[in-house]
């Protein structure tokens, strides 16, 4: 399991995620040193609505602007969670 993990990754590029800042995002790069921390474009915001422009977040850097805690991926969603169109998102 853990060299699958090494190879593929975590949360692998085109990975729906939910943020600690109730935020969505899809995965667009991954982390080599640091698998938990992607790079993501977010989606929806914290209220689950579309953004107005979507900005890639690189979570081994950023933290939340709310709390000042780390931002970090607590989870992963279905694809079609909150009637994403995974298929018209530009990586």
């Amino acid at each position: 399991m853990e060299e699958f993990i090494q190879a593929v990754g975590i949360y692998p590029a085109g990975s729906l995620v939910e943020l600690s800042s109730g935020q969505v995002a899809v995965v667009i790069a991954e982390c080599r040193t640091r698998r938990l921390r992607p790079r993501v474009m977010i989606l929806l915001d914290a209220d689950k609505q579309p953004v107005s422009s979507m900005a890639v977040v690189d979570l081994k850097e950023e933290s939340s602007t709310a709390t000042e805690e780390p931002l970090e991926i607590i989870g992963s969603l279905e694809p079609e969670a909150y009637g994403i169109d995974m298929a018209g998102i530009q990586l």
